[in-house]
């Protein structure tokens, strides 16, 4: 499109009507206007015959405001630091609202007047000039217009709001936490948030929220439950909160909760995905006293066991933020589902399901992994074939569809290639930098280093995403920590706790299963019971026997 040729109807408005003569040529007429989001989205919405006004958390003073309303005023109420009375704030669902329930008919950016300032402080450039192909262009103009747009989005959700609460939290000595809005998907993650794995990283006990208890229904949850964990490690961090509500059983189950070894299986996919502690709203309404105490031990054994130490991955996921905000032009879309987006930009949608499929592979092939951030990678350092990040190391790194990258992103990437480390590229190569949409020098390093076939293990680009082909590249580069007879029905959680391996197998169905189970160089095993209770030496290799949604806990004595 000829953007510089465009031209204002506002005067040719009258009654509610466009009343205009099109030149000659094909003309598109874009409708841009900013208003309160309100009806058709979370802020609208019926809280008790009540539709309460919500503010905009881009601004920093609104936090500011909600502070002194909130946390200060507890903190003058009690003598103490609010960190001996408490274990964690909980902030449930803040977002910037700039996502539609029902399909309106139209996209939606989130804005503030700040936004504007900032776009002109950072860029040199009026925002009002810019929204047509920042919101219309497919090609390179409009993908650094956006990334930049959205690179502010993410900073002010993290900062202005998250970063505000946990620097008041920690002169209460007290942890910061909660959870957000629709944070199963990246489609919902960019408008609400701009990167959630920003937000969770200005969090001190970052969480989701679980609103069933059938396993029918929690595999998403395994995605976010990783996002959050693997955000808190990055920080240096190990808790990662749950808030568990039944609500969607109801109609299912006559009024109820799922049955409870449903909801056993929904809390054991929440630890294996790194949940560390629950606020729970089940009630265990088919149990006795007896059978919820059983329950509630057998949490509180697996989560006692899995406290502290770091998750034992050696691959780590990309979490490809950046390349989407350069895809989000604002088509309509809703929210089909708790954890599903549908419309939007189908390159936005593409590139959202490559990183869901991507780690769906990982999970059913029984491989361990982190998701790892942008400034995760330029903090890491290239040690022994490895990137090593804290206590964290990763010997594969997967990049799902990426093509925006910082130059400190690229040079520690081709470092750890040189030195032994495995990359692979999936359906796309890295072809821009925040500044230069393309950059010729991205592009030739990435070119040079693909093409290198000296690099060992190597480099792969595939075009094409293939699972199978995935977990066969993944098994001619890496040494399985643990090796399974099957990993149908099975999933998996490995620690590095106090200078030991510690596993967390569990059962993912219904029905009773055997696993075999076999962990390459380890001397001696103990398998705990977090069923019973019960704690005996464990022949490396033997059968475990599992009952349906069952768990186990594997650690290494030697």
């Amino acid at each position: 499109m000829e953007y510089d040729r465009a031209r204002s109807l506002l005067s040719s408005i009258r009654d509610g009507r466009i009343r205009w003569t099109a030149p000659d040529g094909t003309w598109t007429i874009a409708q841009i206007s900013h208003a309160p989001l309100y009806t058709g989205f979370q802020a609208g919405t019926d809280r008790g015959g009540t539709t309460p006004r919500y503010p905009s958390l881009l601004m920093p003073e609104v936090t500011k405001r909600f502070i002194e309303l909130t946390h200060r005023r507890y903190a003058q109420a009690f003598t103490e630091k609010l960190g001996t009375l408490f274990t964690s704030t909980f902030t449930d669902e803040p977002s910037s609202m700039a996502l539609p329930f029902p399909n309106l008919g139209y996209g939606v950016y989130p804005w503030k007047e700040n936004v504007s300032t900032e776009f002109m402080t950072r860029y040199s450039a009026d925002l009002k000039d810019v929204l047509l192909p920042m919101m219309l262009d497919r090609g390179p103009e409009g993908e650094k217009l956006r990334y930049r747009y959205f690179r502010i989005i993410a900073d002010f959700m993290s900062r202005n709001y998250f970063r505000q609460i946990r620097e008041y939290c920690s002169t209460q000595k007290l942890k910061s936490g909660g959870h957000l809005l629709v944070e199963e998907t990246m489609m919902a993650q960019v408008p609400l948030y701009g990167s959630i794995m920003a937000c969770y990283r200005e969090m001190d006990v970052p969480g989701i929220d679980v609103l069933t208890g059938m396993p029918s229904f929690t595999r998403r949850y395994l995605y976010s439950s990783r996002l959050a964990s693997s955000a808190a490690e990055l920080q240096g961090n190990s808790m990662v909160m749950c808030e568990s509500c039944p609500i969607s059983d109801y109609n299912f189950y006559d009024g109820k909760e799922a049955p409870t070894i449903e909801i056993k299986g929904s809390l054991n996919r929440q630890i294996v995905g790194g949940v560390t502690d629950f606020n729970n709203y089940l009630q265990l309404q088919h149990e006795d006293s007896n059978g919820r105490k059983a329950f509630n031990d057998y949490i509180a054994r697996v989560e006692m066991m899995l406290a502290g130490g770091v998750r034992a991955s050696r691959i780590a996921v990309y979490y490809p933020v950046e390349t989407l905000w350069s895809k989000y032009r604002p088509l309509p879309s809703c929210l089909q589902s708790w954890d599903n987006v549908a419309g939007g930009a189908p390159e936005a949608q593409r590139l959202s399901q490559l990183f869901d499929r991507v780690s769906d592979c990982l999970y059913d092939n029984g491989w361990e992994f982190s998701y790892v951030d942008a400034a995760g990678i330029e903090q890491s350092k290239v040690e022994n074939k490895s990137l090593a990040h804290g206590e964290l190391r990763w010997d594969v790194l997967i990049l799902p569809g990426v093509e925006t990258i910082t130059p400190q992103m690229l040079t520690r990437i081709t470092e750890f290639a040189r030195a032994g480390g495995c990359v692979i590229l999936l359906e796309a190569l890295p072809k821009n930098t925040p500044d230069a949409f393309p950059s010729e020098a991205v592009e030739s390093a990435v070119a040079q280093m693909v093409g290198d076939k000296t690099l060992t293990p190597a480099v792969y680009y595939e075009p094409t995403f293939n699972a199978r082909l995935l977990n066969y590249l993944l098994e001619g580069v890496l040494d399985r920590d643990i090796v399974l007879d099957s990993y149908a029905g099975v999933l998996h959680s490995h620690k590095r706790i106090g200078g030991r391996n510690v596993y967390f197998i569990v059962n993912d169905t219904n029905a009773p299963k055997t696993v075999k189970a076999n962990f390459p160089g380890a001397k001696s095993l103990e398998g705990w019971n977090p069923q019973t209770g019960e704690v005996k030496p464990l022949e490396n290799g033997a059968p475990l026997p599992f009952g349906p949604y069952d768990g186990m806990i594997i650690r290494q004595t030697k």
